[in-house]
């Protein structure tokens, strides 16, 4: 118990280094937070009947789970040619983080593509298990499910954040982006 409260005080600690953050790695660090607050909201909307059922969406939901597995396909073949051949990589190899920085971005792509198959098959039994009358279970289901909808869907938009920023990274400190005009 001691050792999850140092945990959890060692996570909200980074909050003082906010001020060398970008806004989407501030969100980053309690992305979990926010999609936990969003998910009891949604859930709450949902017993109070203002949404009114959600198996409508289950094949909508697998096909935009399709889509997100052909885009992190394409984020992975990026990335390989970004590790050979971009400024940003270039750079990192000079104080020798280039192979931890890959392998950061391979990890957080893989977990993204695990995410998006539980994803699915939570979609899929969701889908077809009979319609549950029992509040608890129905909101524990629907929170589940609505908790890795979001988690996927913020893990390939933070993905694509990075890559971008990895391409498009100009070195500040490169004599050819000091010449004078």
């Amino acid at each position: 118990m001691i050792q999850n409260l140092r945990r959890l005080k060692e996570h909200y600690r980074k909050f003082r280094y906010f001020k060398n953050y970008d806004f989407i790695d501030k969100v980053n660090i309690y992305h979990n937070e926010i999609i936990i607050l969003s998910c009891v909201i949604f859930v709450c909307l949902y017993m109070t009947k203002i949404f009114s059922t959600i198996r409508n969406t289950i094949s909508d939901t697998i096909t935009f789970s399709s889509i997100i597995l052909g885009i992190l396909g394409v984020l992975i073949g990026i990335l390989i040619g970004l590790e050979e051949n971009s400024t940003f990589f270039k750079k990192a190899k000079k104080f020798d983080k280039s192979k931890s920085i890959y392998s950061i971005l391979i990890t957080k792509m893989r977990n993204a593509f695990l995410t998006n198959i539980v994803f699915v098959a939570f979609t899929i039994a969701f889908d077809m298990m009979p319609s549950i009358n029992m509040w608890v279970i129905k909101t524990t289901v629907l929170f589940i499910w609505g908790y890795l909808f979001l988690k996927t869907i913020w893990q390939v938009w933070y993905l694509i954040i990075l890559i971008v920023k990895i391409a498009v990274f100009v070195d500040q400190d490169s004599p050819s982006n000091n010449k004078k005009s």
